[in-house]
């Protein structure tokens, strides 16, 4: 077809594209204009608990500083009790709006024993409730929804947060920073906009049976926080991470239930931590743990639709952790084998999941690896056979080699399905042939890997069959294509004709053949 008719039949697709676009685009736009700030799901402040509301009282915002502000406020009337560990101060049965600034009830500089229960609290830019410098307080079956924080603590110890509802926040629903022995239990913190469970630079704290569900980001987040307990609680459904600890050592995690995660479910990062006993299912990842943990037991956790993954860095040979085989993914076992040679079938039976750490000469053979995070990943592995394995529908990659794997075989494995079929990563003079990668994004993807001999791989139906970057000497050998440029037994003027009768039924197509993106098509 030379030039002039291509140019005529692409402009006739672009017209044909807008043409049939203009119903949708004016349908959006007159449905954009009616948004609220809130879907008709967000209706915390309509849908309060009034059982427990028909006996509150509506009141100011309420900040008290130091020991004697609370002895002020009880000569105020404001409150019960006189601070002992026996009659503690007590707020309770209260609505505050906070007005859209500050916090509902902020409490300072305070070590005597207090109660803060059944009140609701909302609209503040702040927090619901905000403690600073605070030790032995109780908050108790709060609602602390629709605030920026509903509950926040600073530098505050031997504080128990229970039973509190922070729910649809805009920031976290419970936050704790620098803040020690501190129990977080039972409650229920769920449609928070970025987090639902937060720690920074928290030691020493238990969490237990706290519901944090359906928050933007993750349910349970710890960053540079130690010797904490997590266990029996239940975060589903997150955007992106269900469980996550950051340079975070000597955390037990156990009995948990992480499941339909975008992203990570449990990501241990830090060193010693424990893992034990979870349930993570759906996630992107089950448990993540990054480069820098080191000796983090894992186990006894359950895994569905996802898995275990160690974060590819070149520190992780440097590091050694305890994860046996009691982690199922899809109710078999992970293998996790570092240092080893001529590891066998023997020691793959039924296979959920297999991850090497600087093991050689190794037979990995006739696994059925599919639904986890990855099926099999290699790091500074060495003369290894992967072959007859099955590792299909895998979220994000279903072989996996990284930093240093040369030299192995990778050959008659059917990885379909998946983000990557075959990856690799600084990685060279493995030979990868006979494999089945169909209807992935990528089918084969090579980064700073050199010197590899792809041949006679099936890479039908990807996004990208096979894709390089950074890499210098490959060799590609009878290799069978997807094709990029054609949708087969239709024409482009065809398409062009349906496009403008129908209005739009077939703009997906069209508008894939004109944006597919050809990163580097290897013949």
């Amino acid at each position: 077809m030379n030039s002039s008719a291509k140019s005529k039949i692409l402009i006739l697709l672009i017209l044909g594209i807008l043409f049939a676009l203009i119903p949708i685009i004016t349908t959006n736009f007159s449905f954009i204009t009616g948004i609220t700030n809130k879907g008709s799901d967000y209706s915390d402040n309509s849908n309060l608990d009034r059982k427990n509301l028909k006996i509150s009282a509506v009141s100011g915002k309420i900040h008290i500083i130091n020991n004697s502000g609370w002895v002020d406020f009880r000569n105020d009337g404001n409150c019960t009790g006189n601070g002992t560990y026996s009659e503690p101060y007590v707020i309770e049965d209260l609505i505050i709006d906070g007005g859209g600034s500050g916090s509902c009830i902020w409490i300072e500089n305070s070590d005597v024993y207090f109660k803060i229960e059944n009140c609701r609290l909302y609209n503040a830019d702040n927090a619901g409730i905000r403690l600073e410098h605070v030790n032995n307080g109780q908050l108790i079956d709060n609602n602390c929804s629709s605030n920026y924080f509903g509950i926040q603590s600073s530098n505050s110890n031997n504080n128990s947060i229970s039973g509190n509802t922070a729910n649809y926040n805009d920031n976290r629903g419970i936050y704790l920073y620098n803040s020690i022995n501190n129990t977080i239990s039972g409650n229920n913190v769920i449609y928070n906009t970025y987090r639902g469970i937060s720690l920074w630079a928290s030691d020493s704290n238990t969490f237990s049976g706290n519901i944090a569900n359906n928050n933007q980001w993750s349910g349970i987040d710890l960053l540079d926080s130690d010797y904490n307990n997590i266990t029996g609680n239940t975060a589903n459904n997150n955007q992106w991470l269900g469980i996550e600890l950051l340079d975070s050592d000597y955390n037990t995690i156990s009995g948990n239930t992480a499941n339909n995660n975008t992203s990570f479910g449990i990501s241990p990062s830090g060193d010693y931590n424990n893992a034990s006993g979870n349930t993570v299912n759906y996630n992107r990842y089950g448990i993540y743990l990054s480069s820098y943990s080191n000796n983090t037991t894992v186990s006894g956790n359950i895994m569905n639709e996802c898995g275990l993954c160690l974060e590819a860095s070149i520190n992780i040979i440097n590091y050694s952790h305890n994860i046996d085989t009691t982690n199922l993914v899809n109710g078999k076992p992970v293998y996790y084998y570092m240092n080893e040679v001529n590891l066998g079938p023997n020691n793959f039976t039924n296979a959920g999941q297999v991850i090497l750490v600087n093991c050689n000469e190794s037979l990995i053979s006739n696994l059925n690896v599919s639904h986890s995070s990855t099926g099999i990943t290699l790091f500074y592995s060495n003369n290894n056979t992967i072959s007859g394995n099955t590792a299909n529908d895998n979220i994000v990659h279903g072989i996996f080699l990284t930093f240093s794997c040369y030299n192995n075989d990778i050959s008659g494995n059917i990885a379909n399905n998946n983000e990557y079929g075959i990856m690799l990563i600084l990685s060279n003079n493995n030979d990868i042939s006979g494999n089945t990668a169909n209807y992935n994004r990528y089918g084969i993807m090579l980064i700073f890997s050199n010197k590899n001999d792809i041949s006679g791989n099936i890479l039908m139906g990807n996004d990208e069959c096979i894709a390089e970057d950074y890499c210098q000497g490959n060799t590609f050998r009878d290799n069978e294509y997807c094709d990029y440029g054609e949708l087969r037994g239709i024409s482009l003027e065809l398409i062009i004709l349906i496009s403008i009768i129908s209005g739009g039924a077939v703009i997906g197509i069209a508008t894939l053949l004109l944006i597919r993106r050809k990163r580097k098509r290897i013949q």
